[in-house]
Parts: C-alpha cells; structure tokens; sequence
C-alpha cells in the first residue's frame, strides 16, 4: 500500500522507501510532499481501482454466507504454549456455538529506548552489545532546531529501520491577540477593563457583602463550646472532650529493630522491623564539561544525564520602584519595564470587634496553668512540665599546654584539644619624637606614626613654665633629656 489516510492524517512512502506522515488540519505539506504524494497517487491509480473491486466482490461474499450464521456465537479461549489448537461445536434448540482453542503466542517485548544517540553517524557506527535486535533508539543532538533531533530508529539484524519523527511540527502563527491595556477600579467598586483594540469592559461591583464574624467563644462546664457571632446569633456545639484515650507508656528498641509498644491497658504490641534494606544511594554527583550530570551509585552503577542540565539564562528584576500613586514600577535585567496597571495600595478595611486577650496566667502546683480571659472566663492546660531529661556531660578540669592549646576533660571520660588559644603579636612603640611645637611623634614596630597634640601646658599665673617636671634657668630655657622609650612609656601611663 503506497498510502494510508487515516482521519486528518496521510501517510504515504517516500522516494527512500520510509513512510511519511502529514496531519492536514495542522501540518502545511512542503511542495516536495506534494509531489511526491502525486507522483504515487498517479502510479497507483490503477491498482487502487483493482483492489475497490476486490474487496466489492467480498463484501457481496461475506452478506451471503452471514446469512446461514444468524443462530450462531464462536467464542476464544487461550492455551497454554506448546498445546494444539481446538475447535468444538455444539447446537442447542437450534442455536450453534462453536468453542476455539487459541495457542497462546509468546510475549512480546516492552517498548522502551534502549539507547539515545547524539547523531545518526554515532547510531549507525555503533557496535555494543546492549541494543539487541527490534529495541529502539533515540537522536538527541543536543538542539531543538536540528532536524535529526527527536528521530526513532529500531534495530533489525544487519541495519537500522528508521520508524518517526517524535519531535512536534512548528504551528502556524494565530492571529494578534485583544490583550487588556489598563484597568481601573472604580469608586463604585466597579472593575473597568481596557483592551488594545480601543473597546472597554465595566464589571458588576466586585466588592463583597460584610460577612458575620466571631466575637467570642465560650468554653462551658460541661465541655460544650458557644460561639457568640457579630449578628447576635450563637451557636453552641457538642462536647469538644474526647473519651480517655489507651495511650504508651513505655517503648522499647529490641536487637532486631523491632519495636515493643506497652499501653495503658497493660497490653502490649511488637511491630514488625523498623529498619529497611539498603538502598541503592548517590555516592557522588560530577558536572561534568558539557554541563551533563553524571551520578555515581552506590553499587557501582552511573548515570549521565542526556542533556545539559544548565538552563537559559532568565530575566530578573533588577529593580522596583513605589510610584507616588502606588502603583509598582518593575524594571528587568533586559532593560525593559513594567508597571502594575493599579495601585497596590489597599483599601481601609472597617474595624474589627474586640478580641478576646489573656489578662493573666498562674502557675499551678501540679504544673498546670491557669488561663484568665479578659472576658472573666477562665481555661486550665494540660501538665507544661516536661519529663525529666537525661544527666548531662559536663566539664572536669581545663589544662593549659605548652603550645598554647587547652585540654578539655568532661565527665564521661573524653577529653577534647582545642587550637592554640595565643593572639598575635601585638604592635608596640618603637620611638618618640617631641617635636618644636611641643607635639609628640609616636613610632610604632608596625612602621606607623602618631603625632599628638601639643602637649605644652598653660603657665599659672606669677609662675615659670615648665616641661616634664623641668624648671627654667633664669634666661628661661629649658634643657630636655633624651628618654628611653620604656621612660616614655612610664610617663604616658
């Protein structure tokens, strides 16, 4: 058969030999297609015409035989491999059914990609072991727009069969589409929306009616809830307390993972083991040059994926700006921008009734805790206080080392070393200058300097100045000694 039309689509067999499927509803066939699909139309004209007679004859064959089967039913069952198949008739009142025996044929293979290659030339070079005969196999070059990416071949014994194209066609491209171009709420609460092609749509209010809220609940004596509603109605419901449960009270890991469950009842429960089979984990996961992921298992096994797993680069929000009429200006990596057509600002919502608060709580002897409401009511909790916990590890004595590191020792025995808790070399003073204008030049080891202000005090009245402890002479100078940077140290002091 040169070709087949089947609903909206006509495959044919190309000049290659392959066959060629086109959907006329959403493929446009290629003038090459065309020609080809004439070319064989024309050709096979005549044998179509024979083979309509053909089957004409049949038909007139097949509606005079049904009419000696109208009292008839064959049923099938399967047998086993190996067995001979069987045919037994048997009539009733006039009614004939013929029973088949049908030797069941063995099973067929599962459709699964056995292989992805990255090219035709790498699947027809090909030569392993773990493609057998009639598996299939997958081109994947890598790029969407590469017209031998998406192709599914199956291997036969010598060669390769091509069988499609998996990849999707390009559509055609629709019409521009009437997008929305702003919209306005109204004071109304009414929703204009404007479009692109210059018309307008006004909604219904879109603002809801004031629903009932609850203004407090009250827990009654006797367990039952009353929930007081802003309409003045209340609802009061069953009881909220619950029957006393058959809680655990003590669990307990065997050696065999299991684990034992004792309730308050006094009964016990064991469950089965609570610890799983190994599974089969990711030791590692390399990124490898082409940005494929190959994860290493560990039993052995790899696995790498077949395409990059590093996506396009996407574009972000580079900035956002709150305009003076709240509205949200949006500015993106590429340069381009938006602004929300209204404003984020919401609406004043009314006031809200009057919450409910705690005014006080008290700790009670059995470590409950009592909850006064602001509305007088009160609530008593469960026990706050938790189980005992287990003795903790503490610390027995510190050791300082010659190395400048600590030696921990704690209570169940183990001793940690900490670093070497010694800071670094400090910077210290190298020399001290006093300059003429009785500022003081400081050197330090770092090689940096510091000059001080003037260091000069004011003279006292009807006294004589003078410098480090040093008197005048009568001409009124002053004889400075030379000093140890240790001295000056002292003195700064």
């Amino acid at each position: 058969m040169p070709y087949v039309i089947k609903g909206s689509t006509i495959k044919y067999k190309n000049s290659q030999g392959q066959y060629t499927g086109i959907n006329l509803l959403s493929e446009r066939a290629t003038s090459e297609q065309i020609e080809e699909i004439e070319e064989l139309g024309s050709s096979y004209v005549e044998e179509i015409s024979e083979a309509g007679e053909d089957i004409f004859q049949a038909v007139e064959t097949a509606n005079s035989i049904s009419s000696k089967f109208e009292n008839m039913t064959i049923s099938a069952n399967g047998l086993p491999a190996g067995s001979n198949p069987t045919a037994q008739m048997t009539e009733v009142s006039g009614h004939k059914h013929i029973a088949l025996g049908l030797v069941k044929g063995d099973p067929g293979k599962d459709f699964r990609i056995a292989k992805t290659f990255t090219s035709i030339a790498q699947m027809q070079a090909y030569t392993g072991s773990d493609v057998e005969v009639n598996d299939f196999v997958f081109i994947d070059t890598g790029n969407v727009q590469d017209p031998d990416t998406g192709k599914l071949y199956r291997k036969d014994t010598n060669s390769w069969s091509y069988i499609g194209d998996l990849s999707g066609s390009q559509g055609i491209k629709g019409d521009t589409g009437n997008g929305i171009a702003s919209t306005v709420l109204n004071n109304n609460y009414t929703l204009t929306v404007n479009f692109t092609d210059g018309t307008s749509y006004t909604s219904p209010s879109i603002r809801g009616a004031t629903g009932v809220g609850i203004s407090s609940t009250v827990l009654n004596s006797d367990y039952t809830l009353t929930v007081n509603f802003t309409d003045g109605t209340h609802y009061t419901t069953p009881s909220i307390r619950g029957i006393t449960g058959n809680g655990i009270t003590d669990a307990v890991m065997n050696s065999n993972y299991t684990l034992t469950l004792t309730f308050d009842d006094g009964n016990t429960y064991t469950t089965p083991a609570l610890i799983g089979a190994t599974g089969n984990g990711i030791s590692s996961a390399v990124l490898n040059n082409n940005d494929t992921l190959t994860l290493n298992f560990t039993n052995g096994t790899a696995y790498t994926t077949p395409r990059s797993i590093r996506g396009p680069i996407g574009i972000g929000i580079a900035s956002a700006a709150l305009n003076d009429d709240y509205t949200l200006t949006l500015t993106f990596t590429d340069d381009s921008a938006y602004t929300t057509p209204i404003s984020i600002r919401g609406l004043q919502g009314e006031p809200g009734p009057t919450g409910k608060g705690i005014s006080s709580a008290l700790l009670n002897n059995d470590y409950t805790l009592t909850l006064t409401f602001t509305d007088g009511t009160t609530y008593i909790t469960p026990p706050i206080r938790g189980a005992k916990g287990d003795t903790g590890v503490s610390i027995t004595g510190i050791t300082h080392n010659a190395d400048y590191t600590l030696t921990i020792s704690f209570s169940d025995g183990t001793t940690y070393k900490t670093a070497s808790i010694r800071g670094a070399t400090g910077v210290s003073i190298a020399s001290t200058i006093l300059n003429n204008d009785y500022t003081l030049t400081i050197n330090f080891t770092d090689g940096t300097s510091y000059t001080t202000p003037s260091i000069r005090g004011i003279p006292g009245e009807g006294g004589v100045s003078s410098v480090l402890g040093i008197n005048p002479d009568a001409n009124g100078n002053i004889d400075i000694p030379v000093i140890t940077t240790a001295e000056l140290n002292a003195i700064c002091v």
